[in-house]
């Protein structure tokens, strides 16, 4: 069973990046997300490397620099990078 992961999506033409950090033992993840589209259901026009999972637009960012100080905290880390807002949510 995972633990858990950090995931990085992004759609090459759009700009759109999706971060997500998923902790089973928590039963908690957090991603990046877009305040405009908080309350939308819309599907991120990013096709996920697993070929099957729908990315929602709220959880998506535009942020080329910030994207990349959340990879390298998380790596030295393992937790979230607080220099962001995160979205979490909890199952």
């Amino acid at each position: 069973m995972e633990e858990g992961f950090f995931q990085l999506e992004s759609a090459g033409g759009g700009g759109l990046i999706f971060l997500q950090i998923s902790r089973e033992e928590e039963r908690a993840a957090w991603a990046c997300f877009d305040p405009d589209y908080l309350d939308s259901e819309e599907a991120a026009p990013i096709e996920p490397s697993d070929g099957q999972s729908v990315i929602p637009m709220k959880c998506t960012m535009r942020d080329r620099e910030l994207a990349a100080r959340c990879v390298e905290w998380y790596l030295h880390t393992g937790e979230p990078y607080p220099g962001m807002d995160w979205l979490k949510m909890t199952w």
